[in-house]
């Protein structure tokens, strides 16, 4: 029986991993010990010790959606030696290669080294990249989000006008499908529907940036979760309280969404895990994304409202750090939203 092959989440992976220690400039140069004598008498081999980051790449490498068991050295060796093949190869022929990537250490000390130095890995993970959605996409995709809805919410809640606050968070609920969570009847008065929303409102009123700076970030927002989720009979609303404190804040909150869950490969319900693998992709990815937002005004022919892409625009919202990562939300949720869920989704 064949196994599954990686999928979109798994090539995201173990292509972000690769270019960590790409991006690290040592980080696959092992630290060698040498001979020691042993307690018979003998000698020990020289033996290698990796970063902690390669020993990561190599256990995301070493999982069973990567393994080929039918793989065979010589031939895969071959692959290697011809560029084009890589820059072409196909999910099967990736399994493959990276298949003689874990297992040739155990015939070749300093092995998983020499790929990186010679090149072989950046070429594997460029080609697991051109499975991946582009960033040229996803700037796009959301720009035309920001454009036709975001922009107005977010102006909305920087204003003074509570009935248009409360407007615009009914509608971004509905673009994010995050309206069933806040249950109507916990926001009944004597009987009688009050505010949409309005209990919601008050707790993020008073809130600031700062409230959420530097180590305050996840208690304060598991705070306000646990705030919001009160007033709506205990819910789990950790979803929709990221989504609400980012439309009332933008930067530092980071979207929890499922999709994005799933394309990071993060622990079910665990915010820290969430939040670490998304910061850490995204610092890979930022430099990339930033050279993409600036190259902006080239194509907003494509964009829904190409006059809107003004040089102020650029300045003061598609060069700003929170729209990058608006563009790295779109890209995991792409990512994620193509991965068949598991039990625990």
């Amino acid at each position: 029986m064949s196994l599954p092959l990686p999928n979109l989440a798994d090539l995201l992976r173990l292509a972000t991993l690769g270019q960590q220690i790409l991006h690290s400039g040592n980080g696959a140069n092992p630290r060698w010990h040498q001979m020691q004598p042993q307690d018979d008498g003998t000698l020990s081999w020289p033996w290698p010790e990796y970063p902690a980051l390669m020993e990561e790449f190599v256990q995301e490498a070493s999982r069973t959606c990567w393994s080929d068991s039918s793989y065979e050295p010589d031939s895969t060796a071959r692959m290697f030696n011809d560029d084009r093949f890589v820059a072409t190869a196909t999910l099967p022929q990736l399994r493959t290669m990276v298949t003689y990537f874990v297992r040739g250490e155990k015939f070749c000390d300093g092995h998983w080294a020499g790929m990186f130095r010679d090149g072989h890995v950046e070429r594997l993970v460029k080609r697991m990249r051109a499975f991946l959605p582009t960033f040229e996409y996803c700037s796009l995709k959301y720009l035309d989000i920001w454009l036709s809805g975001e922009s107005h919410w977010v102006e909305a809640m920087r204003g003074d006008d509570r009935d248009a606050k409360l407007r615009s968070m009914v509608s971004f609920a509905k673009a994010y499908r995050i309206s069933r969570n806040f249950h109507l009847k916990h926001e009944l008065k004597d009987g009688v529907h009050a505010e949409r929303f309005g209990k919601i409102l008050n707790i993020l009123e008073p809130l600031t940036a700062a409230d959420f700076a530097g180590d305050n970030l996840l208690p304060k927002l598991d705070k306000i979760r646990g705030q919001i989720s009160t007033e709506y009979g205990g819910s789990d609303v950790l979803s929709g309280t990221t989504k609400f404190l980012w439309l009332k804040l933008r930067s530092p909150i980071i979207i929890f969404d499922r999709q994005a869950r799933m394309a990071l490969q993060s622990k079910h319900a665990d915010l820290d895990d969430f939040y670490l693998r998304w910061r850490t992709s995204f610092e890979v990815y930022a430099p990339e994304i930033k050279r993409v937002c600036r190259n902006m005004t080239e194509v907003r022919q494509y964009c829904i409202d190409p006059k809107a892409i003004t040089q102020s625009f650029m300045e003061q919202v598609a060069s700003q750090t929170w729209f990058h990562e608006r563009v790295f939300d779109i890209f995991l949720w792409t990512v994620g939203g193509r991965v068949e869920p598991k039990s625990d989704a």
